[in-house]
């Protein structure tokens, strides 16, 4: 049988996560502890979804872990749901897909804000 999830949260939110998830098929349950393990088995199966706790989403861990997701173009079938354990908070993190010809964002040089202006200068007076 294909592995249908990976489920990544704290080990104590874990099962109600996988409630939460409701992945049919065999899903493999990774604690925040373990993202590195994680990736390796979401490169390595390419499973149709990934779930994570919203609590672990938003550590820098968590945002690192979908941003190399989605930056892997084996996983751009996967869809990634950010999940509350409690049931109150449900999102899904679509995969950035870069425009024919156009570097990666990540290589692009950040922007400097524009000070052209004399307003942008200078602070605003009371």
């Amino acid at each position: 049988m294909a592995l249908a999830a990976v489920l990544i949260a704290s080990s104590d939110l874990l099962p109600a996560l996988e409630q939460r998830a409701a992945a049919a098929g065999e899903t493999l349950r990774f604690s925040d502890a373990q993202p590195l393990e994680a990736l390796e088995a979401i490169t390595l199966h390419s499973p149709p979804l990934v779930v994570l706790e919203r609590f672990f989403a938003a550590t820098p861990r968590g945002a690192a872990l979908i941003n190399r997701i989605k930056a892997d173009p084996g996983c751009a079938h996967a869809e990634i749901r950010v999940l509350s354990h409690t049931g109150d908070y449900s999102r899904v993190v679509k995969p950035s897909a870069p425009a024919a010809g156009a570097a990666p964002a990540a290589a692009a040089a950040p922007s400097a804000p524009a000070a052209s202006s004399p307003a942008a200068a200078a602070p605003a007076r009371p």
